[in-house]
């Protein structure tokens, strides 16, 4: 009885043991792995040359592997290996990879079956150049162009000019076309409109001849396509081309339809540069002059009502171009002292509205004096006069349709008050600029003081040199050009300082 006792008690035992055995865990808790995938988790859109932030948390893991799959996971790329799992975050540039079917997965380097993958897809796709860059589309965007038009069976040059302004917008084949209002000098006008697929990046045009929106031109396109738009073959090639004083990436489209052809360009940040058309009864070239793109002026955007009213002198020896700059060698020379060589750079850089007239930006800066440059603004108008302006007063600063020996009371210095300066138109010369031969006007400027000046406007380049005298100071200034950028390209000693 007694050993039967002992039996059953070291049978509950192991039993009891065993019990426990099986409710207990294999691992404490405190121990348990987890991997968990934040980013990116399906659904995002990335560019090539992108750089993919990949983040996780994890616990109990020490090591990590990063993969990437561009097939929905049917093949994966390592992309890192034993990464440090408490770095929590790994990145990777998307270098030539494009897909819309890519994950990311994630694993425990000791232990492949802890891991986490993207929930869904995500696309890595080539980037897209902005749409507004070659065909900005805005209420108040305005361009101004030169059109010659050439019709059978004399071919006549027609020469005007054309305003095009996007007036506002309306709602055409339930999209919202953006209206332009195209105005001739002659006083014509007509409307055209225009919308863009941000999808597809392609461009509708909607006007009197089409009963629905017609494909106009494919932004997507790049260098050297061929595609067929709107029954037309379309070969588009890239450039760059010096459109109003500045070199400017160019989209040109050609088409070639039955009976005709016609091609028109893209410029970035302009929009369309000009159109060429041509088929059995006419030809048309446009040539733009200037435009206002959300808000900023490029080039001459004033409308004339009558083309070639302005002076034949007034551009050439006075050009006013956005971009254009001319470097000066300047000498001051002070009775008893040493004399003082510097280096002036007079520099267009904008448009800007002064009483409601566009006046081109003017920084001029000096070589010893380079963070404090002097602003000023200066216009020509039609009829040859130059106006100057601080910002808040407006000044006459010379007359470029005066004729040899005319006297104006005007000031160019602005040592003194207009009504103790005249100008006098001197002369004519012959001067010699960077190896070519240029024509110059003279101008000879009296003062009071015993102050007097002389300087020259040069045919097509502007202000080429300039001697100033103080007599009641005992000063003089005198200033040469010797470089700058002349319509886009360098010339001279062009560097500065």
């Amino acid at each position: 009885m007694k050993k039967h006792i002992i039996k059953i008690s070291l049978l509950g035992f192991l039993l009891s043991l065993t019990f426990c055995n099986d409710e207990s865990p294999t691992t404490p808790p405190s121990q348990e792995k987890s991997l968990i995938l934040l980013s990116p988790i399906g659904g995002e859109t990335y560019f090539v040359n992108d750089t993919l932030k990949i983040k996780w948390e994890s616990q109990n893991v020490e090591f990590v592997d990063i993969y990437l799959s561009i097939d929905n996971g049917t093949n994966w790329e390592q992309l890192a290996e034993k990464m440090a799992a408490t770095i929590n975050e790994y990145s990777f540039t998307l270098n030539e990879i494009v897909s819309e079917q890519s994950l990311i997965k994630i694993s425990d380097n000791n232990d492949p079956t802890i891991v986490d993958i993207s929930d869904s897809t995500f696309a890595i796709i080539e980037p897209i150049e902005p749409m507004r860059n070659f065909f900005p589309l805005a209420v108040g965007n305005t361009w101004v162009y030169q059109v010659e038009k050439k019709s059978y069976p004399d071919w006549q040059a027609e020469i005007y000019n054309e305003r095009v302004s996007i007036v506002g917008t309306r709602e055409l084949d339930q999209k919202q076309y953006f209206d332009f209002l195209i105005t001739t000098t002659e006083g014509n006008e007509t409307h055209e409109y225009y919308y863009i697929d941000e999808s597809t990046k392609m461009v509708y045009i909607y006007n009197d001849y089409t009963e629905t929106g017609q494909q106009f031109a494919d932004l997507s396109l790049s260098e050297g396509t061929h595609e067929w738009i709107s029954g037309a073959s379309v070969i588009v090639t890239e450039n760059e081309e010096n459109i109003l004083g500045e070199l400017r990436e160019v989209k040109q489209y050609d088409y070639y339809a039955p009976f005709s052809r016609w091609k028109h360009n893209f410029t970035e940040n302009i929009g369309i540069t000009y159109k060429w058309s041509s088929d059995e009864s006419y030809l048309i070239t446009k040539e733009i002059l200037g435009a206002l793109i959300d808000n900023v002026l490029f080039g001459d955007t004033t409308f004339y009502e009558n083309i070639g009213s302005l002076p034949d002198d007034t551009l050439n020896y006075y050009p006013l171009r956005v971009n254009d700059y001319y470097i000066f060698s300047d000498t001051l020379q002070k009775w008893g002292q040493e004399d003082k060589i510097t280096k002036i750079k007079k520099e267009i850089t904008e448009e800007v509205l002064i009483e409601n007239q566009a006046y081109y930006k003017i920084v001029e800066t000096n070589s010893e004096n380079i963070n404090s440059p002097n602003i000023y603004y200066e216009r020509v108008s039609e009829d040859g006069k130059i106006y100057w302006s601080d910002g808040s007063t407006v000044k006459i600063i010379d007359d470029l349709s005066t004729e040899l020996y005319d006297r104006n009371y005007f000031y160019r210095f602005g040592y003194y008050d207009g009504w103790t300066t005249y100008n006098e138109f001197e002369s004519y010369s012959k001067v010699s600029i960077d190896g070519s031969t240029y024509s110059a006007r003279n101008y000879f400027t009296m003062g009071a003081y015993e102050f007097d000046a002389k300087y020259s406007l040069l045919f097509d380049f502007g202000l080429y040199q300039y001697q100033v005298r103080n007599g009641y100071e005992s000063t003089f200034r005198k200033g040469r050009l010797i470089g700058g950028r002349k319509n886009g390209v360098l010339w001279g000693e062009y560097q500065f300082p």
